[in-house]
């Protein structure tokens, strides 16, 4: 399987509506996983952080530059940095874009692996289980990933069998039932085994009338959903998917900080003990109450305060609210705690 995102400028349409102005900035990064608390706010806002790390090949100018080409053709309009709006041409834009190409089934899986060494494990797993079943010893790999030909090898010496090989067949047939055909072929085509070579993107266009970016998000959402459910089913191959799980859900720094505040820390001893600035681990408790789906507000913002920002801006959507309205009732409530009741509001529906 080719690494190529070979994105099509329409795709970024698909971020952006009508009905809400949106900045570029922030989708971009989102896009990269480029991690701020403002950009992770927004983008939860956007309600777009799955897509976190979907493109990470993705060139900023280029993205810049489609932007500046979408406002000058009509597409989007607003300002770039208060937000854009589609355009009724963008929404057709949008439509058409969508009945032509291919819609990620659950892109935050993108975040969760290891997309490359998962990709090579897959590749290589495939490839030597064909060729093993045919008594096949003279070949050459197809990927030379070290990293993934030394798990591949650990794998196949301790937990190879016939048994796990019928197994494998049968839960991928299954599986892929569950796809359209064409999707699951294109899926398939790029796989090698015995005395099959895999089919180039060039021969995938030609034969399924698809882009490059098509190509590339087929596959990888396939191979990231079969991961998902080979990780779940209590077999062998479970351990092997569980080698490329990524750390990069919740930033590490972010996660010791999650654990002194659990801990019962305030964050002014958590700045001495991490020996951080202040504004730092007050950006740790923004990223987390954004991307932990457990994450307990009240070790940041009592039940107490919160009742009190409600109170205040009742029948109000909190997230068109400034900070600087906010200072004008009170002058000395923390902008990362304000921060933090407007993530639980946008949580909790309120």
């Amino acid at each position: 399987m080719e690494r190529r995102e070979c994105m099509i400028p329409d795709l970024l349409l698909n971020f952006f509506k009508k009905e809400e102005s949106r900045r570029p900035a922030v989708i971009k990064y989102i896009l990269k996983n480029k991690l701020t608390s403002s950009n992770i706010y927004w983008g939860l806002k956007y309600q777009i952080l799955d897509y976190r790390g979907v493109f990470l090949t993705m060139d900023e100018k280029w993205f810049d530059f489609q932007i500046e080409k979408f406002i000058q053709e009509g597409i989007l309009e607003g300002d770039k940095k208060q937000g854009l709006v589609l355009t009724d041409l963008g929404e057709k834009k949008v439509k058409s874009y969508s009945k032509k190409h291919y819609k990620l089934r659950k892109p935050g899986l993108f975040i969760k692996y290891r997309v490359n060494l998962l990709n090579d494990l897959m590749l290589l797993l495939f490839q030597i289980l064909s060729e093993l079943k045919y008594q096949n010893k003279k070949y050459y790999v197809v990927s030379d990933n070290l990293e993934a030909q030394y798990y591949i090898k650990y794998w196949i010496k301790k937990f190879y069998s016939k048994k796990a090989v019928e197994f494998l067949k049968k839960f991928l047939i299954d599986f892929l039932e569950k796809y359209p055909e064409k999707e699951a072929s294109i899926f398939m085509a790029g796989f090698v085994g015995n005395d099959f070579y895999g089919f180039t993107n060039s021969q995938i266009k030609s034969k399924f009338n698809v882009t490059d970016q098509d190509i590339y998000l087929v596959r990888r959402d396939i191979l990231l959903n079969l991961a998902e459910e080979l990780l779940n089913s209590n077999t062998d191959f479970a351990k092997l998917i569980n080698v490329t799980l990524s750390n990069q859900i919740i930033p590490e720094s972010a996660l010791e900080t999650l654990n002194y505040l659990k801990s019962g820390k305030k964050i002014d001893e958590i700045c001495k003990l991490r020996k951080l600035k202040r504004s730092t681990v007050e950006e740790h408790t923004v990223l987390l109450a954004c991307l932990d789906e457990k994450f307990d507000f009240n070790i940041v913002i009592s039940s107490d305060e919160i009742k009190w920002l409600q109170a205040i801006f009742l029948d109000v959507d909190v997230s068109k609210v400034s900070y600087a309205q906010l200072k004008e009732k009170i002058s000395d409530f923390p902008f990362y705690k304000f921060r933090i009741y407007q993530i639980w509001s946008f949580k909790n529906n309120e």
